[in-house]
């Protein structure tokens, strides 16, 4: 079937979205809906989608909200948005730093990262999650210096603003409901997800009937650093299935969408 990579308004290439204080622009609503728009008009009823880290928090809202129109989903290295922040505990805000600090009323994170070179930060931030950035080729790490500018950078604290807020409140109003459609679940084992959750697939079946997964070697970077085991894991859980129609798209929301070309 046909994939597409989705990027998230404001992030990336993307384009920018006008940020409210509260982050409602950013919110996995509004985003989903989005994404289950633009698929209706390329003639796709059903997709099937997958997100690393926010990108999965985005796929869990859309099978939620979309149940008729998600056939699979695919999450890499997140758990619920709710179990995040409930084991924000000492090592978790200093490791997952950026989760508190770019939750912060609108203005404030963002004068911070505008004033930081691009370059520096982005080697700062990135070797908080893997040993090294050979797996990030140099064409490819000129694009994350490039896009980290002010429409970057205010899209993304709007994202995460909404995630400590909007984003809590849509998945407590959930809980107690299950998602049907099967769902596949991968981390790193020295990830923070790794590192600070014992048991990820437990906390997912309590969110979804069918989950299937496991621990993969690597850090945050999973679609990267266990590039043969997740392509062999997302081939199997993605694969044709005769029961499912024949117009069901691949949308990649968080960027995974390039990793296995």
């Amino acid at each position: 079937q046909p994939a597409a990579g989705a990027g998230q308004p404001g992030c990336g290439a993307g384009p920018a979205r006008t940020g409210e204080p509260d982050g409602s622009t950013q919110r996995v609503r509004e985003l989903g809906r989005g994404q289950v728009r633009v698929r209706k008009a390329r003639g796709y009823d059903r997709v099937y989608v997958a997100g690393d880290e926010r990108g999965g928090g985005r796929a869990h809202r859309m099978c939620l909200d979309h149940p008729d129109k998600v056939v699979k989903a695919g999450i890499i290295d997140i758990v619920p948005t709710l179990d995040m922040w409930a084991a924000m505990n000492r090592e978790g805000s200093i490791g997952g730093w950026h989760w508190p600090f770019m939750a912060q009323p609108q203005g404030f994170p963002e004068m911070f990262f505008n004033a930081v070179d691009p370059d520096w930060f982005m080697r700062k931030k990135l070797l908080k999650l893997t040993k090294d950035l050979s797996h990030i080729p140099p064409e490819i790490w000129s694009e994350y210096v490039r896009c980290f500018n002010e429409k970057t950078i205010r899209g993304s604290c709007g994202d995460y603003r909404a995630a400590a807020t909007i984003d809590c409140a849509l998945d407590t109003a959930d809980l107690g409901r299950k998602l049907l459609m099967p769902i596949l679940v991968l981390w790193g084992n020295t990830s923070s997800v790794g590192k600070r959750f014992a048991d990820p697939i437990g906390l997912w079946k309590l969110r979804a009937e069918d989950v299937r997964g496991e621990a993969l070697p690597s850090g945050h970077y999973v679609n990267e650093d266990a590039r043969e085991r997740s392509l062999d894991w997302v081939v199997r859980f993605f694969s044709y299935d005769p029961a499912t129609p024949d117009h069901a798209q691949g949308t990649a929301l968080g960027g995974i969408a390039g990793c296995y070309q």
